[in-house]
Order: C-alpha cells, then structure tokens, then sequence
C-alpha cells in the first residue's frame, strides 16, 4: 500500500511549505563562506536570526541536513525569545527531517508546534499544525490517526476560516480513503479541490492536485486513467513554471509505465529520477527508483539486468525500515528466481516474503478494523442524535397540548376533574410503555452494533487472511509442477508440507469462524448434568491432542444445572489450550467447581507456558495471537467464543497466575444460576 507513498512525500511536503499559512517560500540568501561574517556584522540578535533563517531557507531542499544545524542554532540563539521564533524553527526542522525521511523526527518537532499552538489560541496555525500531523501520520501508515487529525484541522480551520487551507487538507484526506481502499468519493473530491484551487488562483495546490488524482487511480490499478491524468499535471506544470510538480509527475509515470509493461518509458523517467535521488542524498526515494526499474527490466524478461536493481531496492527499503516496500521487492524476486530456475532461492525468498506478509496482514487489519469502527460509530451517534431530537420535538408538542388542556381545565375544574386524572393515570402508562419500548429498542440497537461489528471483521478475514494460505497452496504447487516437469524432486517433499500446511490453515480458520457466528444458535435450555459427563465428551473430541502431549486432567464430579452445549464449548476450548500450549513432559490440568447461591464458578490450573500478564486483556480479542502459526496452530478465535458464550451465560472470565506448581496459568470463570439469570442466553 506504500508503493506510491515516495511521490506522496513529496507532493505532500511542497503542499505543507508553499501553501499553508506559515509556510515558507525560499529566497535568496548569502552564500556559506560569507554567512559567518555577516553574522559578525548584524547589529542586533533579531538580525542574526533572520539571517539564519534566511540561510535555512536556501539549504532546506537541497541540503536539509545544514538547514537543521542552521536552525538549531537560532533555537540557541533565542532560549528566550518570542513564540514566533520558535514557532518558526519548529516548522523548519519539522519540514527538513521530513525531506530526510526521518518522519519520527518530524511528528517530534509537530508535538512542539502543537503544544506552542494550544495555549496561542491561534486557529489558523492550529490547522496548520493539525494538517501537517495528518500528513505525517499518512506517509507512516497511521490511517486513522491521520484521519483524525485532519478532521481537527478542519474543525480549527473553521474558526478563522481559509479556503484554500479547507481544500488542502481535503486533498489529504481523500488520500487517506484511498490508501483504505475507500475509493467511492474520493475522485469527486481531488477533482473539486483540483477546481477551487484553481479558482482561488493556487498553481501548486493545482499541479499537486493533479498527481494526487493520479496516484488515488493508481491505487485501484486504473494506470491508462492515471497516465493521462499525470500527462495533465506535467502540462500544466510546465505551462506555469513549477519544475518540481512537472518532475513529480514524470516519476509516477515511470511507475505506471512499468506496472503496463511499456519498459522503455519506465526505464527513462525511473532512471532520471534515480539520478536526482541520489542528488538528494535521498534514500527512499532511491529505491523506489531501483524498484520501478528492476520491475521494468523484470517484465522484460530481463532477468539478469533486473535482480541487481531490486536488491538494491531491498537494501535501501530494509535500511530506512519501510516493511512494505520490501514485501513487494521480496515477492517479485522470489517470481524472478523461479523464472531463472534458481528454486533454492527462489524458496529463500519466498520464505521471507511470507513472514512479512504475515506481520503487515495483521498490522493493516487493525487499521481496517478501527477505521471501519470509527465510521460507525460516527454514523450511529448522527442517528441516535436523530432519533433523540425527534422525541424532544414530539415532547414538546405534547407538552404544548397539555398546557392548553390545563387552561381550559380552569374554567371547568368542576366538571372535568375526573377526566383529568384519567388523563395523568393514561400518560403514566404512555410513559411505562415508551420508557419499556426505548430499552428495548436501545438494546437491540447494541446487538445490531455488535453483528455489524462482527460482520465487518468476518468480511475482512474472508478478504485477508484466507488469501494467505490459498496464494501460498498455489505457489508450491506451481513450483512442485515446474519440478516434475523437468524431472526433479528436490523439496518436493517439504513444498508438500507447506501445501498441507496452508490447507490446515485454511480449514482450522474456516471451521472457528463459522463456530463463532454460531455461538447465537446454541441451545438456550438450562438442564441437569454432571461435570464428569461433559468431560467424558470432551476428552473423546480431543483425544489424539492427550496421547500427543501425555495430558491428565483432575477433577470431582458436580451437579450442574447449566445450558449444556455453551458450557461444554468453552470447558473444550480451555482445556484444549491448557494441553496444546504446554511442553512438559506429562501436561496436567486441574479443574475444580464450587457454587454460590447465585453462580457456579470453575477454576482450571495446567502447568503450560502460561500467559503474561501484559496481555490479559489482548489474549480475549479476535484474531489476537501471541505466537507464530509455526510453532502453534490455532486462528486467535478460541478466547474469544470462551469470553462471549461465559457473557451470554451471565458470567465472567479472569487470568489468575500461577497455575500448578508455581508455573502456567489458571483461567477462572463463573456461570449465573437460572433463578439469577437476567439476560437470556
């Protein structure tokens, strides 16, 4: 998802300097063997200082590492000085940090200008600072984050409003829904912002507008739309003089040419870049280049000419730390191998591109997740808000009513008397029932919620996490083809494992997922049964996991008066954990049972690996896992059915440590007694 985010950076950055109130515009300035005397010259510290800034100002594009020692020392120079001076510093380092690429650096001097700006009470830079935030978060991934904060700077903006800044920071939120692939409106918007720019006079909010467009088109694979696009950038760039725009918007060419196959362009406008990257000293913006052509030179079938450049793009994209970027240079170079027939590295590759793939598939979940949750929630609060109003509207008419009533009421008191306390007698019943429907209706809203919530999740495991195993069944397989075509079977054998492997993944996560979206199905009836009965059960469904971990479990029979099925599938789903996640040489579990007059509560100890204690609460989410499908199968999905069937059943479940003989862990849970039970399972 990060693979346009290089020319982001820079459309972004020219945005955040030229555009905003603030920003900076880059001046003439004293060259560097004649700063220091005129330094020695200046009549006054305030002189000093904007000769300094001055001299930032040159060196902020081309040399951002002396624009921040510029800088920092009109930070030494004015330890006391005025809000405005540091303000200005700050912007400074905030923009040459991000022209390095250290974007960590950056969000720092953007927490400094944030906390300078929140007891100014000055909306315009608050908006500014919001804006640049925002920006920062994108180029990190941080959707979210960056979604809310650039909501933030629309609510300063308004304050003291500015329409150019409204539309500039329009334009980054519509790249912030295209990266999470929320690419409905988004079009619509970077064309009106790209017109009102225009309007309001603005030739790099125009140009920059233009590529944005681009990349948003890029993004959904509509390259020939994005080309043309791109084509309408550099134009106009070159028509009103923005050499930089017209730069940015050959280097997303380059990319799409490639992403065509039409390597001869690619290679011309990614090689031209390269050479300004380097220029720069910029690394990121080096492996792209490297990137875009080894891919050129890879579709090509160039195979030679291509492997040394994408290493050197993994090289760059491993040292400046972007996952993403080597997750997409990794996967190619495993395809390249195969092609070449090296299937030792081929497998190498392969194997590296697979780990990563795994830790950005749960990172980018969590953003999915979160944001879709963000946006219902927002929209669930406009309709009770809704909903609300309409009553007070209704409230208040009755209200009116009923006063009328009143008046008339005093004239003849006598007479109708008794039909107006018929009348307070029926409101109170009205209001019983109105009251009694709001609840009802309140607590069905939470359980539409909750679906809704569930549905989503399920929706993006279906898209995400099955496609793993399925890409990684067809792979092997095609590799396990290529081999017996030629007549070989080296690693025939371990391909196979990983086939087998990617179909138990495959299996174990279809089977939970349709078991939690069963959970609301199960029986409802509370019945007599004996503890020793359910585990009896029990043990039989698991007995190859006890021959396997030489597992026992102690226990006294007991009495129950429970809803059978929920109570057997959380006891199943406890002690298959208790036994899997243990290394012991005889894995022992303990489970004992007591009650009170209002619940049962089950304590069950194993002397497993345990849990720490950091992640309690973590363990009880979906899809949560603490160790690699390597080393424990499972789909993070076990904890969660034990949590919501104990909830459903009146109860709640806790970690206690330790477990048995000072090790593992001890999961305590309780179940609500029917004469109790105050929501129906």
């Amino acid at each position: 998802m990060k693979q346009y985010l290089l020319a982001k950076k820079y459309i972004l950055l020219f945005l955040v300097l030229l555009q905003g109130s603030g920003g900076v515009v880059f001046g003439a300035v004293p060259a560097s063997d004649s700063l220091e005397v005129k330094l020695e010259q200046a009549g006054s510290e305030e002189e000093r200082i904007n000769l300094l800034f001055e001299a930032a100002e040159h060196q902020l594009r081309t040399n951002s590492k002396e624009a921040i020692a510029l800088t920092r020392r009109v930070l030494e120079l004015s330890r006391k000085g005025r809000d405005t001076t540091l303000g200005k510093a700050y912007k400074f380092l905030q923009q040459a940090y991000l022209y390095q690429g250290q974007l960590d650096q950056g969000l720092l001097y953007n927490d400094s200008l944030m906390y300078l700006y929140s007891w100014q009470e000055n909306p315009k830079e608050q908006a500014w600072g919001l804006r640049s935030r925002g920006y920062i978060f994108l180029l990190q991934g941080e959707y979210n984050q960056a979604y809310e904060a650039l909501l933030g700077a629309l609510d300063a903006n308004r304050k003291d409003y500015d329409r150019v800044m409204e539309f500039d920071i329009k334009i980054l939120l519509a790249d912030v829904l295209t990266n999470l692939r929320e690419f409905k409106d988004t079009d619509s918007l970077y064309r009106t912002s790209i017109t009102v720019l225009d309007s309001l006079n603005r030739p790099n909010g125009v140009a920059f507008g233009h590529i944005h467009r681009g990349i948003g088109l890029q993004l959904q694979d509509k390259h020939e739309q994005a080309l043309h696009v791109f084509r309408e950038g550099k134009q106009y760039a070159e028509e009103k003089g923005i050499s930089y725009a017209r730069f940015s918007a050959e280097i997303n060419m380059g990319w799409s040419f490639a992403k065509l196959e039409q390597a001869d362009s690619a290679l011309y406008y990614c090689s031209r870049g390269l050479e300004e990257y380097t220029k720069f000293g910029d690394t990121y913006g080096q492996a792209h280049c490297c990137k875009c052509i080894g891919y050129a030179y890879f579709t090509e079938g160039l195979l030679d000419k291509a492997a040394p450049e994408l290493l050197k793009a993994l090289e760059l994209y491993t040292e400046i730390g972007v996952s993403e970027g080597q997750n997409e240079v990794l996967e190619t170079l495993a395809t390249l191998y195969e092609k070449k027939g090296n299937t030792t590295k081929a497998l190498q590759y392969h194997k590296a591109f697979k780990s990563l793939s795994d830790s950005l598939l749960s990172i980018d979940r969590s953003r999915q997740i979160t944001f879709l949750q963000t946006q219902f929630d927002v929209a669930e609060h406009k309709r009770s808000n809704a909903r609300l109003q309409e009553k007070l509207h209704i409230q208040n008419k009755l209200s009116n009513q009923y006063m009328g009533l009143w008046l008339l009421a005093l004239g003849l008191l006598a007479a109708l008397f008794f039909l107006y306390r018929l009348k307070l007698q029926s409101n109170k019943r009205l209001e019983t029932e109105v009251s009694a429907r709001t609840r009802e209706l309140r607590d069905s809203n939470e359980q539409l919620q909750l679906a809704n919530q569930e549905l989503r999740q399920f929706a993006y495991i279906t898209s995400h996490d099955m496609k793993e195993p399925v890409r990684n069944i067809s792979r092997f397989a095609t590799l396990i083809q290529r081999r017996l075509q030629k007549g070989e079977t080296e690693n025939i054998e371990e391909f196979l494992q990983y086939i087998s492997r990617g179909a138990l993944q495959l299996d174990e996560l279809i089977k939970d997922v349709y078991s939690f979206t069963q959970l609301d199905e199960l029986h409802r009836q509370y019945t007599n049964v004996g503890l020793g009965e359910i585990i009896g059960t029990i043990k039989t469904d698991l007995d190859s996991l006890i021959r396997e971990k030489n597992g026992t479990l102690a226990f006294e029979d007991h009495a129950l008066y429970v809803p059978e099925k929920p109570l057997k599938i959380v006891l199943k789903n406890l002690l298959e954990n208790a036994w899997k996640y243990n290394e012991n040489e005889e894995a022992v579990v303990q489970l004992s049972c007591t009650e009170s007059t209002t619940h049962y509560t089950f304590r069950m100890e194993d002397n497993g690996i345990g849990i720490p204690k950091e992640y309690d609460e973590y363990v009880f989410k979906m899809f949560k896992r603490l160790h690699d499908r390597e080393q424990y199968t499972g789909s993070g999905l076990g904890l969660s059915i034990v949590k919501k069937l104990v909830q459903k059943m009146g109860g709640n479940i806790r970690i206690e440590r330790p477990g048995l003989d000072g090790r593992g862990i001890a999961m305590v849970f309780t179940i609500q007694k029917q004469n109790s039970v105050q929501h129906q399972i």
